[in-house]
């Protein structure tokens, strides 16, 4: 157990830098304490697999969380055999999910469905949009967007803000009033249009766009 959660430390300390390999390694052998050999291989190993260490304690705390629950819903009845060959027989699916399935507690689901953040469907645009900021999370100042397209977005126009688009993976052809030869942005490329210029956009990519002010509903004009 010492172990385990030590390696989550090491493990967070390297991804942001606190520790490099040697000071990883130097700290396991001391602390936990472990051989100096050993302590260099787990050291380069979780520098190597960030978040390794850490999914495995995360998995570890569900299903002692799952056991105990379970212990206490099935009291006597409680079958520790039955326990771990359901578990083994689920293989790879989430906790949350077998939770759902064994005590019909589907809690840890709702708060994950809480978080997320709903996707707008665009099929007349060839996209799926996916907000990031809001307008109203900024006060109207700025928003901003993550989207998928596959296809051709129709010309729109927008005198509400203007637009700032940045290519992530892809690529976009962008034409502004008309332009016939377009602009192509290729990944890690951006593009303003400004606010009342009408512009149409096609391509397979996924690109943020930012809205400044931010965009409401209604914004945009076909």
């Amino acid at each position: 157990m010492r172990l385990r959660a030590l390696r989550v430390e090491v493990d967070v300390r390297l991804a942001t830098g606190d520790l490099d390999i040697g000071g990883a390694a130097e700290y396991l052998e001391r602390v936990v304490p472990m051989d100096k050999a050993t302590a260099h291989e787990e050291a380069a190993f979780f520098a190597s697999a960030p978040g390794q260490a850490l999914t495995y304690q995360v998995g570890k705390t569900q299903i002692l969380r799952l056991f105990a629950d379970a212990v206490r819903e099935q009291g006597l009845g409680f079958d520790l055999l039955a326990f771990h060959d359901r578990l083994w027989l689920e293989g790879n699916v989430p906790i949350a999910l077998q939770r759902w399935e064994l005590l019909g507690d589907r809690s840890d689901l709702d708060r994950v469905e809480a978080l997320s953040v709903p996707l707008v469907s665009e099929p007349e645009n060839s996209l799926l949009a996916e907000p990031l900021t809001t307008a109203d999370e900024t006060a109207g100042d700025v928003s901003l967007t993550r989207v998928t397209i596959d296809g051709r977005h129709r010309p729109v126009r927008t005198d509400a803000s203007t637009r700032v688009y940045y290519v992530l993976e892809g690529s976009l052809t962008l034409r502004v009033d008309g332009d016939a030869e377009g602009v192509r942005l290729p990944a890690g490329s951006r593009h303003v249009v400004p606010r009342g210029a009408t512009y149409e956009l096609a391509g397979r990519a996924v690109y943020l766009v930012v809205n400044g002010p931010g965009f409401r509903e209604g914004d945009d004009q076909y």
